[in-house]
Protein backbone atom coordinates (compact mmCIF):
# COMPACT_ATOMS: atom_id res chain seq x y z
CA UNK A 1 0.00 0.00 0.00
CA UNK A 2 0.82 3.60 -0.38
CA UNK A 3 -0.07 6.43 1.73
CA UNK A 4 -0.32 10.29 -0.19
CA UNK A 5 -1.12 12.55 2.27
CA UNK A 6 -0.01 16.36 2.78
CA UNK A 7 3.18 15.38 4.00
CA UNK A 8 4.68 12.87 2.37
CA UNK A 9 4.59 9.87 -0.04
CA UNK A 10 4.94 6.28 2.26
CA UNK A 11 4.82 2.71 1.70
CA UNK A 12 2.68 1.01 4.85
CA UNK A 13 4.33 -1.15 7.09
CA UNK A 14 2.32 -4.03 6.56
CA UNK A 15 0.89 -5.71 3.55
CA UNK A 16 -2.54 -5.10 4.38
CA UNK A 17 -2.10 -1.46 4.35
CA UNK A 18 -2.40 0.27 1.13
CA UNK A 19 -0.79 3.64 -0.15
CA UNK A 20 -2.39 7.08 0.28
CA UNK A 21 -2.41 10.40 -1.73
CA UNK A 22 -2.91 13.50 0.46
CA UNK A 23 -5.42 15.33 -1.13
CA UNK A 24 -7.91 18.78 -0.50
CA UNK A 25 -4.48 20.83 0.63
CA UNK A 26 -2.21 19.72 -1.55
CA UNK A 27 0.57 17.14 -2.09
CA UNK A 28 4.30 17.00 -3.64
CA UNK A 29 5.01 15.45 -6.69
CA UNK A 30 8.46 15.56 -8.16
CA UNK A 31 10.67 14.42 -11.28
CA UNK A 32 14.43 14.12 -11.50
CA UNK A 33 15.30 17.59 -10.26
CA UNK A 34 11.76 19.29 -9.14
CA UNK A 35 9.42 19.10 -5.98
CA UNK A 36 6.21 20.14 -6.60
CA UNK A 37 2.62 20.89 -4.75
CA UNK A 38 -0.40 19.50 -7.06
CA UNK A 39 -4.14 19.39 -5.92
CA UNK A 40 -5.83 16.66 -5.62
CA UNK A 41 -9.81 16.80 -7.24
CA UNK A 42 -12.04 13.75 -7.79
CA UNK A 43 -13.87 16.07 -10.07
CA UNK A 44 -11.27 16.38 -12.27
CA UNK A 45 -11.78 13.79 -15.88
CA UNK A 46 -7.94 14.90 -16.27
CA UNK A 47 -4.86 15.64 -14.60
CA UNK A 48 -3.63 19.36 -15.28
CA UNK A 49 -0.06 21.20 -14.73
CA UNK A 50 0.42 24.74 -15.46
CA UNK A 51 1.94 26.16 -18.64
CA UNK A 52 5.04 26.99 -16.43
CA UNK A 53 5.40 23.37 -15.68
CA UNK A 54 4.50 22.57 -18.99
CA UNK A 55 7.77 24.88 -20.25
CA UNK A 56 9.64 23.25 -17.74
CA UNK A 57 9.33 19.50 -18.99
CA UNK A 58 9.94 20.37 -22.20
CA UNK A 59 6.18 20.01 -23.48
CA UNK A 60 4.94 22.84 -25.57
CA UNK A 61 1.07 22.70 -25.40
CA UNK A 62 -1.33 21.92 -28.18
CA UNK A 63 -4.73 21.58 -29.27
CA UNK A 64 -7.61 22.95 -27.46
CA UNK A 65 -9.69 21.35 -24.85
CA UNK A 66 -13.16 23.27 -22.89
CA UNK A 67 -14.51 21.94 -20.04
CA UNK A 68 -16.49 23.24 -17.04
CA UNK A 69 -16.17 23.68 -13.14
CA UNK A 70 -18.79 22.87 -10.91
CA UNK A 71 -19.81 26.08 -10.78
CA UNK A 72 -20.46 26.48 -14.40
CA UNK A 73 -17.61 28.88 -15.40
CA UNK A 74 -15.92 27.69 -18.82
CA UNK A 75 -12.27 26.35 -18.88
CA UNK A 76 -10.54 26.43 -22.00
CA UNK A 77 -7.20 25.17 -21.97
CA UNK A 78 -4.77 23.00 -24.08
CA UNK A 79 -3.30 19.31 -23.54
CA UNK A 80 0.40 17.94 -23.17
CA UNK A 81 1.41 14.33 -24.37
CA UNK A 82 2.37 12.15 -21.54
CA UNK A 83 3.57 13.24 -17.75
CA UNK A 84 4.96 11.06 -15.71
CA UNK A 85 4.44 12.36 -11.68
CA UNK A 86 6.28 10.60 -8.91
CA UNK A 87 4.96 10.52 -4.81
CA UNK A 88 7.71 9.36 -3.15
CA UNK A 89 8.42 5.77 -4.37
CA UNK A 90 5.83 5.55 -6.96
CA UNK A 91 5.87 6.53 -10.02
CA UNK A 92 2.59 7.52 -11.77
CA UNK A 93 1.96 8.13 -15.89
CA UNK A 94 -0.79 10.11 -17.75
CA UNK A 95 -1.27 9.57 -21.00
CA UNK A 96 -1.91 12.82 -21.59
CA UNK A 97 -2.48 16.30 -19.33
CA UNK A 98 -4.10 19.43 -19.27
CA UNK A 99 -2.19 22.81 -19.66
CA UNK A 100 -4.66 25.36 -16.86
CA UNK A 101 -3.32 28.45 -15.13
CA UNK A 102 -4.56 27.67 -11.48
CA UNK A 103 -3.95 30.84 -9.89
CA UNK A 104 -6.42 32.43 -11.52
CA UNK A 105 -9.22 30.76 -9.74
CA UNK A 106 -7.26 30.49 -5.87
CA UNK A 107 -7.20 33.09 -3.62
CA UNK A 108 -4.93 36.08 -3.59
CA UNK A 109 -2.07 34.78 -1.44
CA UNK A 110 -2.43 31.25 -1.79
CA UNK A 111 0.48 28.45 -1.94
CA UNK A 112 0.79 28.30 -5.82
CA UNK A 113 0.24 24.91 -7.22
CA UNK A 114 2.11 23.24 -10.19
CA UNK A 115 -1.46 21.12 -11.14
CA UNK A 116 -4.33 19.44 -10.38
CA UNK A 117 -4.10 15.31 -10.05
CA UNK A 118 -7.17 13.94 -11.31
CA UNK A 119 -8.82 10.67 -11.28
CA UNK A 120 -7.37 9.47 -14.43
CA UNK A 121 -3.98 9.14 -12.83
CA UNK A 122 -5.14 5.92 -11.11
CA UNK A 123 -7.11 4.37 -13.93
CA UNK A 124 -6.85 0.77 -13.46
CA UNK A 125 -6.23 1.04 -10.20
CA UNK A 126 -8.15 0.59 -6.77
CA UNK A 127 -8.44 3.62 -5.07
CA UNK A 128 -10.11 4.55 -1.30
CA UNK A 129 -10.54 8.38 -0.63
CA UNK A 130 -10.75 8.78 2.85
CA UNK A 131 -12.65 12.22 3.23
CA UNK A 132 -11.54 13.21 6.95
CA UNK A 133 -8.09 12.30 6.65
CA UNK A 134 -7.88 14.36 3.39
CA UNK A 135 -5.95 11.62 1.90
CA UNK A 136 -6.08 8.77 -1.16
CA UNK A 137 -5.45 5.40 -0.54
CA UNK A 138 -4.20 3.62 -3.83
CA UNK A 139 -4.59 -0.41 -2.45
CA UNK A 140 -2.46 -3.27 -3.25
CA UNK A 141 -4.13 -6.89 -4.47
CA UNK A 142 -3.88 -7.82 -0.53
CA UNK A 143 -5.15 -4.06 0.99
CA UNK A 144 -7.73 -3.87 -1.56
CA UNK A 145 -9.33 -7.91 -0.56
CA UNK A 146 -9.13 -6.26 3.15
CA UNK A 147 -10.95 -3.31 2.61
CA UNK A 148 -13.48 -4.87 0.38
CA UNK A 149 -14.47 -7.49 2.64
CA UNK A 150 -15.93 -4.87 5.02
CA UNK A 151 -17.11 -2.18 2.55
CA UNK A 152 -20.41 -1.37 1.36
CA UNK A 153 -20.08 -1.28 -2.64
CA UNK A 154 -21.63 2.26 -4.15
CA UNK A 155 -21.86 3.06 -7.94
CA UNK A 156 -19.42 5.69 -9.63
CA UNK A 157 -19.09 7.10 -13.04
CA UNK A 158 -15.45 8.13 -13.55
CA UNK A 159 -15.50 10.49 -16.81
CA UNK A 160 -12.25 11.20 -18.34
CA UNK A 161 -13.43 14.27 -20.34
CA UNK A 162 -12.02 18.00 -19.39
Amino acid sequence: MVVFNRHACHWGPRKTRGAAIAGYSGHRASDRRYRRRYLFDTDWGVTAITPGVATTIGCKPWGRVTGFRAIGQRVDSERCNAAAFRFGALQLRASEVLTVDLAKFLPPGTEPLSGGVGLDLFAGRTVTIQLRAHRVVLETDVSREARISIAREIRVRPVRDA
